[in-house]
């Protein structure tokens, strides 16, 4: 049946021309996507100093926690594991097991922090480190030596000091004097993202403030080690979780934790929009090889007529979407490499992931997906001859003649099952808030897709039934479209469903976004009450805000960063909730630069272990006011802490607000992103003049800034969506094509009993506008049942914000799309006069 398989094909190009465009373009997104996941987990950030050492070993920045067991038999297994943004840092009694590994040389302990030195000009971060560490570029001094006193330094040549300088330097306390011991250069060259100083390794340590753990341990080799075998080694040495032991590219991850987290976020997003991308190709190719079926009815029925068995029939329609499927994944994942790295040079451009990473190109993504569209094609191909291989021999030539314009039972069941489980879940979500009524919400719109694409003949008849009244009121041309569309409801849903596909995922997946970051601004509008906000590139020291209160007529100071808190849940407890966004404050009286709007208890007594939370936060801990609950720090630290406040404005800034003291030693950084200011206009020359190293703002002006990541998250979003609607708008006007092109007998039969050319062409008029009207409502339908819940619970509001722009753009889109791909096949079908065209074989 191949070679049959093969016959059809050529003699039917055009027909399969939809299925081999839209799998086509589904080969190259997904092989786009499939090299960003393998750049994600086989590339890497190229390290600095580490440069100079063959083995990293870091803690393991995913925390794992335990699947709850089904039996006491069971082993405990680790969970998904959770990415922290906070660095987990190391027991420094670790070097002396490193050490004892065969192999190993040295073990060196790096601590790393943000230093201000002297008068400091913008340009790369300094980092301060002990001297012990500068092996592990290495460092070389090219005057002078080392630190030997508490109150000395080494720095690099960038810094444009000499031995024997006094310079001020500032951590986290008051700045203070240093003198300047040696200046270094480090082997291979100056580093591009940072520049370093160096304490001695006690005093680096006091001022890192992490307790005397450290960051890293640096392993260096004995003479003839391999780095494989040393890295085989000390991973037998440690616990199975909890440790990373670093080699190659991998090293810069563990140097640069916010980059290491970047390429976990590629994996996420490539993983997230390659699964979209194949769930549309699977979705659309399904509907034109059905389309394609449909059309070859009287051709199946013949051959069921003559002989041939439903076996047949399946391998030759298999037959022909296992080619069609093979030759346009091929030919489709070549330019997924292109744009793949087009993909990441746009992540790149908006501060998502590290300039420094490059594409990692490779086969595996390309044969994945060959493989993966072959299946669904062959999937596709099977699901759309079922029922005409089902079929008596003497019944074939009849039904082909009288059609089907309902769907078998099985087919009705399922999409009654997927429709009542959207409206449970849609249900479920009012009763949900925050984190757990949007998932609930953006399962709806899945849901009420994949169940308009199996009832869509169904849902085709109700909407012919429904039109039907309107559409006959206008003589040939609505009479004719209207009887059309109630006798052919497959062809009908065929192109119905993937415009509802295009403006539901469209919109959700647009406006989700756009709501998001109106309630963040809105929200972080109304909560910030300051007068002033100062922020500095590479934070602020602790001591400045005392520093600034002191300054006449500033009233309040709060300083604020950002930090991510997670529940802990009883072992073998499932956790479903993410990690909760919490601002760190200066204890004080809060309420004079934010407006949290306390509802119970008082935010002035948020000090140690002491913390406010929101009302849905509150709902989701299960605790109440007074009540205490256990946490995870940011880098997985263990707390007891104890509600002592509870507020409703949680989109801004938090949703837990937590003293600095809590955190101390469990962040990346001790220093703050903001420090929020009460103060009349005097104060204000005073503040530049005493601190001209901090940028002082109104808190309007600093919204932007304070948003700028959700806003790259949207533009992220919009981009891949564009993309995914360009492909699913290529699919929409196949489908269309394909359908009006089919018709050229039909517009043939109907000139030859009277019809004019224009009143065939108002008949397709009126039933693409069916299509159009009829895909926008449904669509609209999916998205509100999807972003109403969604903004519920974001805003308390049930309006989403939808700018008009977008919506009625994509609308504007859609509408073209849908009547072009209908009047322009028609025009072309209808050049050829009738007598030709009714003799035009099928």
């Amino acid at each position: 049946m191949l070679s049959l398989a093969m016959k059809t094909l050529r003699a039917r190009k055009g027909a399969f021309a939809a299925a081999f465009l839209t799998l086509l373009v589904a080969s190259t997104l997904i092989t786009a996507c499939g090299l960003l996941l393998q750049t994600g987990i086989a590339g890497g950030v190229p390290t600095e100093r580490y440069r100079g050492t063959e083995v990293v070993v870091t803690a393991d920045q995913s925390f794992h926690t335990e699947k709850p067991k089904k039996d006491r038999f069971e082993p405990d297994t680790p969970d998904s594991p959770d990415q922290l943004k906070e660095r987990i840092r190391l027991d420094p009694a670790l070097a002396a097991k490193l050490a004892a590994v065969p192999g190993v040389r040295a073990v060196v302990p790096d601590v790393s922090f943000p230093v201000t030195l002297g008068k400091q000009t913008p340009g790369a971060p300094v980092l301060g480190h002990g001297w012990d560490s500068a092996q592990l570029t290495p460092f070389e001094l090219k005057s002078g030596k080392a630190p030997q006193r508490p109150n000395e330094i080494v720095v690099g040549q960038r810094a444009g000091l000499k031995v024997g300088d006094t310079v001020d330097v500032q951590v986290n306390d008051a700045p203070a004097p240093y003198r300047v011991s040696g200046v270094a250069e480090p082997s291979g060259g100056e580093f591009a993202k940072q520049a370093t100083v160096f304490f001695t390794p006690d005093r680096a340590t006091e001022l890192a403030a992490t307790g005397g753990r450290v960051d890293a341990f640096g392993v260096l080799a004995k003479p003839g080690t391999s780095v494989d075998a040393l890295q085989e080694s000390l991973e037998k040495a440690l616990p199975a979780h909890g440790f990373e032991v670093r080699t190659g590219t991998d090293r810069g991850a563990g140097e640069f934790i916010d980059d290491g987290n970047a390429l976990a976020l590629l994996l996420a997003l490539a993983g997230s929009f390659g699964g979209i991308a194949l769930m549309i190709a699977v979705f659309v190719v399904s509907s034109t090889l059905a389309l394609s079926v449909q059309q070859r009815q009287r051709e199946m029925a013949l051959l069921r007529a003559i002989g041939t068995t439903p076996r047949q029939l399946r391998q030759m329609v298999s037959g022909e979407a296992f080619v069609l499927g093979l030759l346009a994944a091929v030919v489709g994942c070549l330019p997924g490499f292109p744009v793949g790295k087009w993909l990441l040079e746009m992540f790149q451009g908006f501060g998502m992931v590290p300039r420094e990473v490059e594409l990692v190109n490779g086969p595996l993504p390309a044969v994945a997906v060959v493989s993966a569209l072959v299946v669904a094609a062959v999937l596709a191909g099977l699901s759309a001859v079922r029922r005409a291989a089902k079929i008596r021999p003497t019944e074939a030539l009849g039904d082909a003649a009288t059609g089907r314009t309902l769907i078998g039972k099985g087919r009705l069941f399922t999409g009654l099952v997927l429709a009542a489980g959207s409206v449970a879940l849609l249900i479920a979500s009012a009763f949900l808030s925050g984190v757990a009524a949007a998932g609930a919400a953006s399962g709806v719109a899945i849901l009420l897709i994949i169940a308009i694409a199996v009832l869509g003949p169904v849902v085709a008849k109700v909407i012919a039934f429904l039109a039907a009244p309107l559409m006959r009121r206008y003589r040939v041309g609505g009479y004719l479209a209207s009887a059309n569309s109630t006798t052919n409801v497959g062809r009908l849903a065929g192109s119905i469903v993937p415009l509802v596909l295009a403006i539901g995922f469209g919109c959700v997946a647009m406006f989700v976004q756009t709501t998001q970051v109106r309630v963040a601004e809105e929200s972080g509008k109304t909560s910030i009450t300051a007068d002033y906000v100062l922020t500095a590139p590479q934070g602020i020291p602790a001591s400045v805000p005392a520093e600034i209160a002191a300054v006449p007529g500033v009233s309040s100071v709060t300083s604020l960063r950002q930090t991510q808190l997670k529940e802990e849940l009883p072992p073998g407890t499932e956790s479903m909730n993410d990690a909760i966004d919490t601002m760190v404050v200066s204890p004080g009286d809060l309420g004079k630069t934010l407006d949290l709007r306390p509802s119970q208890g008082d935010l002035t007594k948020v000090r140690g272990n002491d913390i406010a939370v929101s009302a849905a936060t509150a709902s989701s801990l299960d605790v109440s006011l007074g009540g205490s609950v256990k946490l995870r720090l940011g880098d997985a630290t263990l707390v007891e802490v104890r509600v002592v406040s509870i507020f409703e404005r949680e989109q801004g800034l938090g949703k837990i607000v937590v003293d600095r003291a809590l955190v101390a030693g469990h962040t990346n950084s001790q220093r703050d992103d903001q420090v929020l200011i009460k103060a009349d206009a005097s104060a204000l020359p005073v503040l530049k003049a005493q601190f001209p190293d901090l940028v002082v703002a109104d808190g309007a002006s600093v919204e932007a800034a304070r948003t700028g990541a959700l806003r790259a998250n949207m533009w992220i979003n919009l981009l891949v969506v564009g993309i995914i609607m360009l492909y699913t708008g290529i699919a929409v006007v196949n489908t269309l094509v394909m359908a009006t092109g089919a018709r050229r007998r039909e517009f043939a039969l109907l000139r030859l009993v009277g019809a004019t050319r224009k009143q065939v062409l108002r008949t397709t008029r009126w039933e693409s506008a069916l299509v159009v009207v009829s895909s926008i409502i449904l669509g609209s339908a999916v998205a509100a049942a999807t972003l109403v819940p969604i903004s519920i619970a974001l805003s308390g509001s049930p309006m989403p914000y939808v700018p008009p722009a977008l919506y009625f753009g994509l609308i504007g889109i859609v509408t073209v799309l849908g009547l072009a791909a209908t009047e322009i096949p028609a025009r072309l079908a209808l050049r050829l006069k009738p007598v030709e065209a009714i003799g035009i074989k099928e």
